[in-house]
């Protein structure tokens, strides 16, 4: 059994960091920028896209705005000429990148409600945003290309891109010091901080190098660098000119600093809690788990080259992890699978003829059908009970609303029509009812609403992103993910919203690089509702839901409130 240790942790997924080279062939194979025919000008801003993301399009324009005046400050450095973002068609997963040949922000984002997006909700795509604007602005300020700190001072561009989008704080970062201390593994020079020595764990790594520089040095010191990297020469190598640039405004060599950064990695102190959550998989690339029927668990995985997530398929498995079977092999992403009631067909999203739409196959992964033909953005919901209707999430009104259609794709309704974003639909156990997610309130929160889109009732309210509801079998009650500004959480309540727990906040795997989490959630509860799948990272992990957290106090009380209840009686009759 593998154990996982609680901790502080900011879930944030990005893949590639700073684009790399792995990357850039295989973008060359699926994006063509000639695709990008609209184009959409902000202040700051010229967002390049394919008509049918218009709708990603706006939200990216709107987010890169919000968070352009923090990285200009951060970095000391306003670009004079607009910035150019290519939001690029989802076709494999990744969450954003910066190419090589021309010094524009490359993004691939996708519904809010799918894991296709892999967890990339509002907060996460802020910090990737100005995770990747910061490191376009380093490359600027430096007159460089990403290769110079991919192939020589990784580092730089990752650890001051990382304290940038985290304003300085990354509490996944204690837990990666744990590991390397615990494998033996710490680095004994800055350039040993390579993809190929430390795959997830080089990114929270780089991050302590400039967090050191702020501890040891303070701001001033630290914008004296930044300063001094604009100076960059081209005849120079990566380590000499970041020795010169040390040295102006540190007063040490790169050495030096190294010897005084290697101490502070020493004093991060050990972590020792853990709890018995375990670990179902274990190997490259990254999954997320999807269903459940009788003894198999249905997930979304990619296959991982070097640093890189290819694209998604979709895979089948025994419950404890065995007897692995891939169901689709395509050239593009497919995610999102759903069994049937029946667990003989499975209905997922692909973008097998260019855009998201909606497919269906047997179980063994044969008899593959397209459903719905859309030229917009199509993403599977659920099933309802009886098996001929499916729900699902769709930007074809030019928002994210929720739509019902019959199993072959036929009779499609809109249910949903409110200006705030729907989703993630998953039919009640009886089929009159829908569970979704809407930001309707303003933050993510979870509602329920009659088969035809009336009596809406809101479940949740409170300011964190709220995300992936699941009935439980016997819809008593729901399962969610529950996302702040510090901390990810499982959490269950009871199918009306009330008695809300949480069975697990903040996993961390210690087990090695492969496993380091950015991620948590997912649930996925077990057909006899006993246990729920959830991802840690890139791995899936099962949980058991003891009735403890349910009904520990609804036992308590009325035993507290029947044995005084005994006693009054008793001193009564003694007195009497």
């Amino acid at each position: 059994m593998k154990k996982i240790l609680i901790g502080f942790i900011l879930a944030i997924l990005v893949l590639p960091v700073h684009s790399h080279p792995d990357y850039q062939s295989h973008l060359l194979q699926f994006y063509d920028p000639a695709e990008l025919t609209e184009t959409l000008e902000t202040t700051h801003f010229t967002i390049r896209y394919r008509e049918d993301y218009a709708l990603i399009a706006q939200k990216v324009a709107d987010l890169a705005e919000d968070v352009y005046d923090d990285v200009t400050s951060f970095m000391e450095y306003t670009p004079q000429e607009k910035i150019e973002i290519h939001l690029e068609p989802v076709r494999y997963n990744f969450a954003f990148g910066i190419t090589t040949n021309d010094n524009v922000l490359s993004l691939q984002w996708g519904c809010p409600f799918s894991t296709e997006s892999f967890g990339t909700g509002p907060l996460t795509r802020k910090w990737i945003m100005a995770y990747g604007l910061s490191g376009l602005f380093l490359l600027r300020m430096t007159g460089t290309d990403n290769t110079v700190f991919l192939e020589n001072q990784l580092w730089l561009g990752l650890g001051i891109s990382a304290y940038c989008a985290s304003k300085g704080e990354d509490p996944i970062v204690p837990i990666a010091i744990y590991v390397l201390q615990k494998t033996g593994n710490v680095p004994t020079s800055l350039d040993d901080i390579l993809y190929e020595n430390y795959a997830l764990l080089a990114q929270p790594l780089s991050f302590t190098a400039v967090e050191y520089m702020f501890d040891e040095y303070g701001e001033e010191d630290f914008s004296t660098f930044l300063h001094a990297l604009e100076e960059w020469n081209q005849g120079k190598t990566s380590r000499q000119n970041i020795d010169t640039a040390m040295q102006k405004a540190f007063g040490v060599t790169i050495e030096e600093f190294e010897q005084g950064w290697l101490l502070y990695l020493e004093e991060f102190p050990p972590l020792q809690e853990e709890c018995n959550a375990v670990a179902i998989t274990d190997s490259w690339g990254f999954k997320v788990v999807s269903g459940w029927y009788n003894s198999k668990i249905l997930y979304t995985g990619g296959f991982r080259a070097s640093m890189v997530n290819k694209n998604n398929d979709i895979f089948i498995m025994n419950a404890d992890g065995s007897n692995v079977k891939k169901l689709t092999d395509s050239l593009v992403s497919d995610f999102d699978p759903k069994f049937s009631p029946d667990g003989e067909t499975i209905a997922f999203t692909s973008v097998r003829d260019g855009y998201l739409n909606i497919y269906c196959m047997d179980k063994d992964g044969s008899g593959i059908k397209q459903l719905t033909f859309d030229k917009s953005m199509d993403y599977m919901g659920s099933w309802s009970p009886d098996g001929d209707k499916i729900a699902f999430t769709s930007g074809r009104s030019g928002n994210w609303d929720i739509y019902i259609m019959d199993k072959d794709g036929s009779g499609i309704q809109q249910v949903t029509k409110h200006p705030g974003a729907d989703g993630w639909p998953v039919f009640s156990l009886n089929g009159q009812n829908i569970l979704f997610v809407s930001d309707r309130s303003g933050a993510y929160d979870l509602y329920t609403m009659n088969f035809d889109g009336s009596n809406i009732t809101q479940l949740t309210d409170t300011l964190e992103y709220e995300n992936f509801p699941q009935y439980s079998p016997d819809g008593e009650m729901i399962a969610f993910s529950s996302r702040g500004e510090t901390k990810m959480e499982i959490c269950v309540m009871n199918a009306d919203g009330t008695r809300r727990d949480v069975i697990m906040s903040q996993p961390v795997t210690v087990i090695d690089e492969k496993t380091l989490p950015s991620l948590v959630g997912y649930p996925v509860w077990s057909p006899d509702g006993e246990e729920i799948a959830f991802i840690v990272g890139t791995q899936i992990f099962t949980v058991p839901v003891n009735q403890q957290y349910f009904d520990f106090w609804w036992i308590i009380i009325p035993v507290l409130v029947v044995g005084i209840a005994i006693v009054l009686l008793k001193v009564k009759k003694e007195r009497t």
